[in-house]
């Protein structure tokens, strides 16, 4: 068997960082060992960082990046605040460290929760004004609003996911033995692929909807909304590419990351009168949203409640809710939800087929008023 080379100061790194190897890998194992602390604080840094997303900058924008609400603070987070203040997720390195991995649930004001620096003042507020400042009754205009601004933030947060990988999580192997660190690289090599992936393909979607936003062609993209009686506890607004319907049915595998994938955009907001499902999206490859949706659609009312939580536990992070409904759940209750938003924050677990099939629990009983689309499904 041929002899691996011995790897000089001046070759790449082994790692694939692109770096030469004595100013990666070389003394890696003698350098202090990562402060998750510190880790958390860079990445929240780059969470953080303003850009305009709108296909109008930056030559129209405002000097103003405003932390722009991906979920209405006056009309839906202020409706399921106590105190101002609602509970949501964290998810940061130290916090993983000190929990084993499970995702806490913690306190956040309404000022914060549901922000992200998207978006110029004049674009976000110019941008969303039909969802904002007018009643929401579900026009086509409405909908692909709700759909737009949570693939805004999908993108986003993608690309700080890929710049957080790139810039710190690969030096979360300081201090650690060889074998270790490559376990840890070719585990991130394996996430990084499809994390680049994602956001070629969101890229792909956002320049499609950039096209709709500007020349107002809300028709092309399909919408499904579910009024409700009383207002939801729990509000969120993000994208998901779809694997599973809610009958189990696989409808893309997710594992093959240069195959085209599609993506349904999903909110939960506060009405004049109760809440509304959102569910915004385009079938321009395999189909598979146009079928995920006929699965949800054939649930009695009776399962809409249930269903929507399992979805929105399962894919989303960007979900805040009501406090006291969430000390009412049974603790068995609380462990079913927060072990499904951690297993899906760990990579290397694979997501089951029946993740979004009835599991026996209740967990809310929001009321369906009307169901109303702009497609036959």
């Amino acid at each position: 068997m041929k002899k691996r080379r011995k790897l000089r100061r001046n070759d790449p790194c082994w790692c694939g960082s692109g770096r030469t190897f004595k100013k990666c890998h070389l003394r890696r194992a003698q350098e202090k060992s990562s402060n998750p602390f510190e880790a958390s604080k860079r990445m929240a840094a780059v969470n953080r960082r303003p850009t305009c997303l709108h296909p109008g900058a930056p030559d129209e924008c405002s000097e103003d990046t405003i932390r722009a609400h991906t979920i209405q603070r006056s009309g839906s987070l202020s409706r399921i605040a106590e105190n101002r203040h609602v509970l949501g997720f964290s998810a940061n390195l130290a916090e993983l460290r000190r929990t084993n991995g499970k995702i806490a649930v913690k306190q956040i004001g309404i000022n914060r929760a549901s922000t992200f620096s998207g978006f110029c003042g004049y674009h976000d507020n110019m941008t969303f004004a039909p969802v904002e400042d007018q009643p929401f009754t579900a026009t086509e205009e409405q909908c692909f609003l709700l759909g737009y601004r949570a693939m805004c933030r999908e993108l986003y947060q993608k690309q700080a996911a890929i710049e957080a990988l790139d810039n710190h999580l690969r030096l979360m192997d300081q201090g650690c033995p060889i074998e270790e660190q490559v376990a840890l690289q070719a585990f991130l090599n394996v996430v990084q692929r499809g994390q680049v992936a994602g956001h070629r393909r969101l890229l792909e979607y956002k320049s499609d909807f950039d096209r709709i936003l500007l020349k107002r062609l809300y028709s092309e993209v399909s919408n499904y909304v579910i009024f409700t009686e009383h207002t939801p506890d729990v509000m969120t607004s993000f994208g998901v590419t779809v694997q599973y319907d809610f009958h189990g049915n696989e409808l893309q595998n997710l594992a093959d990351v240069d195959q085209p994938l599609d993506s349904i955009y999903v909110s939960i907001l506060a009405t004049e009168s109760g809440g509304a499902f959102s569910f915004v999206w385009r079938d321009s490859h395999t189909g598979a949203c146009t079928k995920f949706m006929q699965s949800l659609v054939t649930l009695p009312d009776v399962d809409i409640s249930d269903a929507i939580i399992r979805l929105v536990f399962e894919h989303s992070e960007n979900t805040f809710f009501r406090p006291s409904w969430w000390n009412a759940l049974p603790e068995p209750t609380q462990c079913a939800l927060i072990n499904r938003i951690t297993d899906a924050a760990h990579f290397n677990k694979p997501r089951v087929p029946e993740c979004l099939m009835c599991d026996g629990k209740h967990y809310a009983d929001w009321k369906v008023l009307r169901r109303k689309t702009n497609r036959q499904l």
